[in-house]
C-alpha cells in the first residue's frame, strides 16, 4: 500500500510541476445551468444560464430567505490526490458570495466573504486534497440572511506548484507535546508522561508550528494520547494561506487509557512546511484529552514499541551537527577549503554574563574525519582596519605554549567528549594554551596544563579581522566522533575581545566561559550542508526575518523560529536548498523583552544541524525617516553599518533606519550635490544643518566611537560632492530623579533636578548645551556643577534663548552650556552631573494640573543633536519651614 500510494504522489508532484500554470479544470457554462445545481436542493434559488458579452455566464438569484444560499458544482475533477488545488471564479452581482469546497478530508471554508459589485472580480480559494480525492464540490453561498445576485464569468481549477522532495525514508521521529504547545495554559504534569506533561483539553488544545519532512513518500503522523471519549479526536490542521483546513484526523478506541492514534496519511504538498495539531472536541466532554508526545514517520504501520522508542527531535536544545570532510583543510587561516563551505556555522556570539548581543561579529566552523577535529574561526574587529590607527589595541603578544593565551584577542574551544574534558585557546600567533580538566562542576579550577593536545595552527590577519584555522587530532583526545560514542560529545565556543574588553560566546554562559550548564551538544554527520544563520538588529515590532545563506543543500533545509510566549503559531518555518536562502519570520508583537530561538533541519528527514540557545532581546521601535533628492550616486551609512545606496535619490522615497539608545552617527557619500532631511522625533536635520566633512583618512565615517571635532564644517545650501557625518543622540540624556507619576515643585523656593552629561564614547563633548523648555509660569532660576572645586569640573551657565511653541502650547527657551568638553565616562560620575533649578515666578499661581518640561543636548557646535524628551511637573502649595540643603551645591545665574 505505502509504495502505490508513494507511486501516486511522485506521479502526481511530476505532473503538477508540467502544468501548475494550466488549470485542470474548467466549468462549462455553455450546457444546461452550467452544470450546476443549488446548494441542499433549494428551489427558491434561481440558476440559469445567460450571456455576457457573447460569452456564457451563470446567473443565480437568491431570495434571502436563510442562510447558504446559492449554486454548487458536484464533479469538478481534478488530479490524483495529496495536492493543494485552487479555485478561482470571476464575479460580480450583488450582496456578499462566500466560495466554500468539499472533497474527502471534508469542507473548506474562505476566510471572509466577498462584497459583490458591478465589476468583474477574482476570489479563489486553496485547498488541500488528500491522497484518495479525486473530486471537488464547490459552492458560492450567501453566508448570513440576505439576497444575492451572482454572475459567475468563470470557474476553474488550478494545481499548486510542487514543492521540493527528496526520496527517502524517515523513521520515526518523536516530539514532546509540551514542546510545542500553543498556549502554556493547556499544558499539565501529568505522571506516566514521556516528559512529565502533556498539551491537554476539553473541547480544544492547539500544538503549533509542527515540521513537516520533505520526503516524497507518504507521511504518518501517530499521538501517545487519552481521550475524554469517542467524540474527541485529533486533528492535523494545515495553513493553506486563504484557509485553515484539517487535512487528517487522528482517532483511536473508546478507551481512556493511553493509547496510540493515528490517520490517513498526507504529503508535504497538502501540509505545507508545517502544520498544526488541534483537538477536536464536544463542549460537554466528559473530562480533557491529553496528548503526550507524537511521531513523523513514512512507515505506515510502526509497532507500539517502536514509536515508544522512537529517538526525540529536541528542538529547545542548543545543538550543532558537524559534518566529515573527505579532504582536510590547508592549515593557512583561510577559509578557502571545500569543507568550510560545506560546514554549518556558529553566529550571533553573546557576551558572557549577559543577553546582550557582542559588540563584533564572531564566526566558528567545524568538520571532522577519521584523525582529526577541525576548527575555523573569524573574529570581526575594527581597530584592525588601518584607518582607524588603533592596531596597537589588537594583542597578540603571548608566544609560549600553555601561557596566559586568554589575555590576548583569543578564541576558545572546550569539549567534553564523555570520556574526558578539554579546553583550547588560541591566539592569533597561533599560540595554544590546552588543559584536560578533571571536575565537570568546577572546570577552570580542574584544569591541568601538563596536558598537551596534538594541535596545529594557522592564523591570518586581514582588514577588519582575524581568523584561525586548527587541527586537532582525535587520538590526544582518546575519543573519535566514529566509535559510536558520538553522542556524547558537548562544547563551548566563546572568543576574547580585547579593545572592547569583552568576551563572548555562542552558548550563553552566566558567571565565565567555563559554564557547566552552557553546553551545547556536538553531533557528527557524514555530510552537511554549508548554512550562516543571521539574526535580525534591531529586532522591532512587527516582521524580522531570521535569514540562512545555504551552500550546498541539495536536499534543503527548514529554518525554523520559536518566539516563547503566550499564544498560537509561535514556531514558524521555512524550506531553502541549493545556494541559495531560508527566510523565516520572527513575528514580534509589541516593544519589551523578548525570549525566542531558531533551528536548522535536514528538510527530508528533520535531522537537526542547528538549534540556538534560547535568547533574551529587548525590542524598541524608534525609526528615524532619510529623505535624499540626488541626481548622483550616494551611500547612506549608520552606526559604521551601510544602510542604503544608489545610483541617484528622490526625496519622496525615504528610507527608514533604526535608532539605538544613545549615538547615531549618520554618514554620506555622494558623488554629486544633494538635498536631505533626517527626521527623528521633533528632530529635522537637513543640508543647512553644520555637518561634518570627513577627512580621506576617516574610511568609517560612521563609525560611532569616531571622534569629528577636528573635521571641517560643510556649508552651502545643499551638501557634496563629499562625504559627511551627523549624530544624532537618542535618549542619551538622563534626569534624576526619575520621579513617577512626577517632579513635585512647591511655589517658593527653587526645586532642583540633577542631568547626567557623561559624553559619547571615543568623543569629547566640546561646546556642550542643555536645551531645555518650560511652560510658564515655569522658569529656570540656576544651575551649577557639583563642588566647584577641580580644574576639571566644567562651570555651567544659563541664558534665555526666547521662546517656542510645542503641540500648541508657549514654551520659555532656555540653554545650560558648559565651558569645558565633558568627557565620556561608562558610569556616570559626580563631575558628569549638574543641577538645573526650577521655580514657579514670583506671584504666579499654577493651575493645579501637570505641566511638561522638554529638553535635549547638543554639542559640536550643533553637529551633534538630541530629540527632544520630557518629564512632568506638578505645582505643589508651600512649604512650611526652610527648606533642606541643596547637597553643597550653589546656585549660579
Amino acid at each position: 500500500m505505502v509504495s502505490r500510494l508513494a507511486a501516486i504522489v511522485l506521479a502526481t508532484l511530476c505532473m503538477v510541476s508540467v502544468s501548475a500554470q494550466e488549470p485542470v479544470w474548467q466549468a462549462d457554462f455553455a450546457g444546461p445551468n452550467g452544470g450546476f445545481s443549488t446548494y441542499n436542493d433549494n428551489e427558491a434559488v434561481s440558476v440559469t444560464v445567460a450571456e455576457d458579452g457573447g460569452r456564457p455566464i451563470l446567473r443565480a438569484q437568491t431570495p434571502g430567505e436563510q442562510k447558504l444560499e446559492g449554486p454548487r458544482i458536484v464533479t469538478a475533477p481534478v488530479l490524483p490526490g495529496g495536492i493543494r488545488a485552487t479555485i478561482r471564479a470571476e464575479v460580480r452581482g450583488s450582496g456578499d458570495v462566500w466560495l466554500i469546497s468539499l472533497s474527502r478530508n471534508g469542507w473548506l471554508y474562505s476566510r471572509t466573504t466577498a462584497a459583490l459589485t458591478d465589476q468583474w472580480q477574482t476570489i479563489e480559494l486553496t485547498k488541500a486534497l488528500a491522497l484518495a480525492d479525486d473530486r471537488l464540490t464547490i459552492c458560492l453561498l450567501t453566508r448570513d440572511v440576505g439576497p444575492m445576485a451572482l454572475d459567475v464569468r468563470s470557474l476553474e481549477v488550478f494545481v499548486e506548484a510542487a514543492p521540493a522532495v527528496t526520496d527517502v525514508a524517515v523513521p520515526p521521529i518523536r516530539i514532546e507535546a509540551e514542546a510545542l504547545a500553543a498556549y502554556a495554559k493547556q499544558v499539565r504534569e501529568v505522571a506516566g508522561a514521556s516528559g512529565g506533561a502533556v498539551v491537554a483539553g476539553s473541547d480544544f488544545a492547539l500544538l503549533g508550528g509542527i515540521p513537516c519532512p520533505r520526503t516524497s513518500r507518504p507521511i504518518y503522523l501517530f499521538g501517545r494520547a487519552r481521550m475524554a471519549g469517542p467524540d474527541s479526536t485529533w486533528g492535523v490542521v494545515a495553513d493553506t494561506g486563504t484557509g485553515s483546513q484539517r487535512i487528517n484526523t487522528l482517532a483511536g478506541e473508546d478507551t481512556r487509557g493511553w493509547q496510540w492514534i493515528g490517520g490517513e496519511p498526507f504529503t508535504p504538498a497538502m501540509a505545507g512546511d508545517s502544520f498544526r495539531l488541534q483537538l477536536f472536541g464536544p463542549r460537554d466532554a466528559a473530562g480533557e484529552s491529553e496528548l503526550d508526545t507524537i511521531v513523523l514517520t513514512t512507515e505506515a504501520d510502526p509497532t507500539a514499541e517502536q514509536l515508544a522508542s522512537a529517538p526525540p527531535l529536541q528542538l529547545d536544545e542548543p545543538l550543532l551537527t558537524v559534518g566529515r570532510t573527505e579532504a582536510p583543510p590547508a592549515l593557512d587561516g583561510v577559509a578557502d577549503d571545500a569543507c568550510w563551505a560545506h560546514a554549518v556555522a556558529l553566529t550571533g556570539f553573546t557576551r558572557v554574563s549577559s543577553t546582550t548581543p557582542a559588540r563584533d561579529r564572531s564566526q566558528m566552523r567545524l568538520c571532522w574525519d577519521d584523525e582529526a577535529l577541525y576548527w575555523w574561526f573569524r573574529g570581526e574587529e575594527p581597530v584592525l582596519r588601518p584607518e582607524m590607527n588603533r592596531i596597537g589595541d589588537f594583542r597578540k603578544s603571548v608566544e609560549q605554549r600553555d601561557g596566559q593565551v586568554w589575555r590576548d584577542d583569543s578564541a576558545a574551544l572546550i569539549l567534553d567528549t564523555g570520556d574526558g574534558l578539554f579546553d583550547l585557546f588560541v591566539n592569533a600567533l597561533g599560540t595554544v594554551n590546552d588543559s584536560r580538566m578533571g571536575d565537570s562542576g568546577n572546570m577552570w579550577a580542574s584544569r591541568d596544563e601538563s596536558f598537551d593536545a596534538d594541535v596545529q595552527v594557522a592564523s591570518a590577519m586581514e582588514d577588519g579581522a582575524w581568523t584561525i584555522e586548527a587541527r586537532i587530532g582525535l587520538a590526544s583526545l582518546g575519543a573519535s566522533p566514529g566509535d559510536g560514542r558520538a553522542h556524547a560529545w558537548r562544547f563551548i565556543a566563546g572568543r576574547f575581545e580585547k579593545a572592547d574588553e569583552e568576551n563572548s560566546a555562542w552558548n550563553l554562559c552566566a558567571g565565565g566561559m567555563h559554564d557547566p550548564s552552557a553546553f551545547a551538544k556536538l553531533n557528527f554527520a557524514q555530510q552537511t550542508p554549508g548554512a550562516v544563520v543571521g539574526l535580525p538588529d534591531p529586532l522591532q515590532p512587527g516582521a524580522n526575518d531570521v535569514r540562512a545563506q545555504l551552500t550546498g543543500a541539495a536536499g534543503g533545509v527548514l529554518l525554523g523560529t520559536n518566539v516563547i510566549a503566550e499564544g498560537p503559531g509561535a514556531r514558524r518555518w521555512s524550506f531553502g536548498e541549493g545556494d541559495g536562502e531560508a527566510l523565516t519570520p520572527l513575528p514580534v508583537e509589541r516593544e519589551g523583552e523578548l525570549r525566542f530561538s531558531y533551528a536548522l533541519l535536514d528538510a527530508a528527514t528533520l535531522s537537526p544541524l542547528l538549534v540556538s540557545p534560547q535568547y533574551t532581546r529587548s525590542v524598541r521601535s524608534t525609526t528615524a525617516t532619510v529623505a535624499l533628492e540626488t541626481a548622483a550616486p550616494w551611500a547612506l551609512l549608520v552606526n559604521g553599518e551601510r544602510v542604503v545606496s544608489g545610483a541617484s535619490a528622490s526625496a519622496d522615497q525615504p528610507a527608514t533606519v533604526f535608532l539605538q539608545k544613545g549615538v547615531n552617527a549618520f554618514g554620506l557619500e555622494l558623488q554629486g550635490e544633494a538635498q536631505v532631511r533626517i527626521e527623528a522625533g521633533d528632530l529635522a536635520i537637513t543640508a543647512a544643518d553644520p555637518w561634518r566633512v570627513a577627512p580621506e583618512d576617516a574610511a568609517d565615517l560612521s563609525a560611532p566611537k569616531l571622534d569629528p571635532r577636528g573635521w571641517e564644517v560643510a556649508s552651502g545650501p545643499a551638501l557634496g560632492p563629499g562625504r559627511f557625518r551627523f549624530e544624532l543622540l537618542w535618549e542619551d540624556t538622563h534626569i534624576f530623579p526619575n520621579s513617577q507619576p512626577a517632579l513635585f515643585v512647591a511655589s517658593g523656593p527653587p526645586q532642583h533636578i540633577t542631568i547626567a552629561a557623561r559624553g559619547l564614547p571615543g568623543h569629547r563633548l566640546e561646546g556642550y548645551r542643555c536645551h531645555m523648555w518650560l511652560p510658564e509660569p515655569l522658569e529656570l532660576v540656576g544651575a551649577t556643577g557639583y563642588y566647584n572645586t577641580r580644574e576639571e569640573q566644567p562651570e555651567f551657565t544659563i541664558e534665555r534663548a526666547g521662546d517656542a511653541q510645542i503641540d500648541g502650547a508657549a514654551y520659555a527657551h532656555y540653554v545650560v552650556s558648559s565651558d569645558q568638553p565633558i568627557p565620556f565616562r561608562e558610569s556616570i560620575r559626580i563631575l558628569e552631573l549638574f543641577n538645573a533649578f526650577l521655580a514657579w515666578r514670583d506671584g504666579a499661581q499654577p493651575e493645579d494640573r501637570d505641566y511638561t518640561v522638554h529638553y535635549a543636548a547638543e554639542a559640536l557646535g550643533g553637529s551633534i543633536r538630541e530629540a527632544r524628551q520630557q518629564f512632568t511637573v506638578r505645582p505643589m502649595p508651600p512649604l512650611e519651614g526652610v527648606s533642606g540643603s541643596s547637597g553643597g551645591a550653589s546656585s549660579a545665574t
